[in-house]
Order: structure tokens, then C-alpha cells, then sequence
């Protein structure tokens, strides 16, 4: 369990219930889209988790993260399977960075794995690239 908690105003008791459906907001147009409570739900529910709320109107709130604990992890044979990029059939591919050592990297990895490679510095760049190869381009990877 992870505990998240405050000592602001509490949440009034007419809408707690509701803190959770999509779109819900006490806030003001255009500070809040109501999705932040969902999506964290939605999160933690596909882990086969929940969340208690403790809430005193007044004194705070507090939020339970509730998370299933597992006996073991298996994190290096999840891992093994991503550590290879499998092998390419000469799609083209658009990496789009400013940082001259990550767009290196990117570009040797690809063509190491049989992938051809446009670099672009900036937009603009990219811009100019992807409409002059936009039939050939299979992929824009964008920083």
C-alpha cells in the first residue's frame, strides 16, 4: 500500500462519490480536465489493484493505493525478450533529435538491424525531410 495524504480542506461529502468518473472537476474552466482521478484508478486497476479514499471534511484526505505483492520477479526474462530490435527489411525510418549523440546511436542501431535512416536536427528539418520521403517513410521516431 502507498499512502497519499493532506492536511488541506477535506472533500465535501456530496462529491467524494463522484472523484473518480471521468471528466469530473471542481475546478474552474480551463484549470482541470477531471482526468487525473480516472486515469489513476484506471492504472492501478489494471494491476489488479484499488484505492481507498479516507476523507475528513476539514482535516484532509487521504488516498490508499492498494497493489497486489507478487512472491517473485521475473524482471530479467521480461526484460531478455526487448533487448534485441528485431530485424528490419530496409524500412525507411525519420529520427527526429537535437542531440547530436542520440541521433548517432539511433541511426548505427537501426542500420545495424537492417532499417534506412533519415537524422533531422530540428522540425524544421524533420518538416523539409518527411514531406520530400513522406511515400517512403515507414516510421517518424520524434524526441
Amino acid at each position: 500500500m502507498i499512502t497519499v495524504c493532506d492536511t488541506g480542506t477535506g472533500i465535501k461529502r456530496e462529491i467524494v462519490d463522484r472523484i473518480f468518473e471521468p471528466f469530473f472537476t471542481t475546478k474552474e474552466v480551463g484549470k482541470g480536465t477531471g482526468l487525473g482521478l480516472s486515469t489513476v484508478l484506471g492504472i492501478i486497476k489494471s494491476h489488479s489493484g484499488f484505492v481507498n479514499v479516507v476523507n475528513e471534511v476539514g482535516k484532509g484526505t487521504e488516498f490508499q493505493v492498494c497493489l497486489p505483492v507478487t512472491q517473485t520477479i521475473d524482471t530479467d526474462s521480461k526484460l531478455a525478450r526487448y533487448e534485441e530490435l528485431p530485424a528490419g527489411h530496409g524500412e525507411l525510418i525519420l529520427v527526429v533529435n537535437d542531440e547530436d549523440s542520440i541521433r548517432e546511436v539511433t541511426q548505427t542501431w537501426l542500420e545495424q538491424n537492417a532499417y534506412k535512416v533519415l537524422v533531422a536536427s530540428d522540425g524544421i528539418n524533420a518538416i523539409t525531410l518527411y514531406t520530400k520521403h513522406q511515400q517512403e517513410i515507414s516510421v517518424v521516431l520524434v524526441d
